[in-house]
């Protein structure tokens, strides 16, 4: 039998390094890894500058001219015509203009009426000077701060310059070449679309108010869009205005104020025509008076 050996075995030491076997043959070392190269950072895009139009507007602010009128009167004089020329070369390209009405008399509700039928004779003169901006009436005043009564206030401010834009980049030409004409496929032209153009003489249809009222009711918004549609190729249109049942000259004044809102709203609804105001009727007898009559002159 063998002899044991005397010599008792040690306990493990923990804090002693690990001791591999006998016959252990260590790994070999694994090749440097050749480190990765940094990507170089990429130069930021730059985009070519734009010029932006400037499509600021600033509201209207002070006066930029004063139309004055005789006393009660709406009609616009010869100073009145050369002011008013002048206000429109100034506001040659703004975005709105606002009027300013004013008119004192002992009566408010006639005042009411004069300073409306100043206004919108303004406005009418102002288009038919070739304005194409939106012009608004402001609510009517019995007078100005300095006192001044018998005028209409014109406000607002042209438009800034736009700045001009960039000029478009240039196609890269093609590798083969620049197209020859026989390359081009060319569009056969659109025949243009014929509108049957309106019968003169005939009426195109009747914008009724109200009691001694020169407002656009709804029912005169609808008529007036019929209108402006089957009146879209006329070159010439006219306005038959009509009032009665009051006093002849302040029956004039409401067909007139009448006239001249059927006028801006077709404007306004697109209609290019010019548009005359053929007279101002005062029918004193009772019945239909409170009417707009909208025609092809010739009738």
């Amino acid at each position: 039998m063998p002899t044991p050996d005397p010599t008792p075995p040690r306990p493990a030491n923990s804090n002693k390094a690990f001791e591999p076997p006998p016959g252990w043959t260590p790994p070999a070392a694994p090749a440097p890894q050749t480190p990765i190269a940094a990507a170089l950072p990429r130069a930021p895009i730059t985009e070519p500058a734009v010029g932006l139009p400037a499509t600021t507007s600033l509201p209207p602010s002070s006066p930029v001219g004063t139309v004055y009128f005789a006393n009660q009167s709406a009609a616009i004089t010869g100073d009145a015509n050369a002011e008013l020329a002048r206000v429109a070369r100034i506001l040659t390209g703004a975005r709105q203009i606002e009027l300013r009405p004013y008119a004192r008399s002992s009566d408010p509700a006639n005042d009411r009426k004069v300073a409306l039928a100043r206004a919108l004779a303004v406005r009418r003169s102002l288009i038919d000077l070739g304005v194409t901006s939106k012009i608004e009436i402001s609510s009517y005043a019995s007078n100005r701060s300095d006192g001044a009564s018998e005028c209409v206030d014109i406000l607002g401010q042209a438009t800034p310059t736009e700045v001009a834009s960039a000029a478009p980049m240039a196609a890269p030409p093609s590798p083969a070449g620049p197209p020859t004409a026989q390359s081009i496929a060319t569009a056969p032209p659109r025949a243009p679309i014929a509108e049957p153009a309106p019968v003169a003489g005939a009426a195109a249809g009747t914008v009724r108010f109200g009691s001694r009222s020169a407002e656009i009711s709804d029912e005169a918004k609808a008529e007036l869009s019929r209108i402006a549609a089957a009146l879209k190729s006329a070159r010439f249109i006219t306005l038959r205005a009509y009032a009665g049942g009051g006093d002849p000259d302040d029956d004039r004044k409401v067909a007139l104020a009448r006239a001249l809102s059927v006028r801006s709203y077709l404007i306004d609804l697109g209609v290019k025509a010019k548009i005359d105001i053929s007279a101002f009727a005062h029918l004193p007898a009772a019945g239909d008076t409170e009417y707009v009559e909208v025609a092809i002159p010739g009738g």
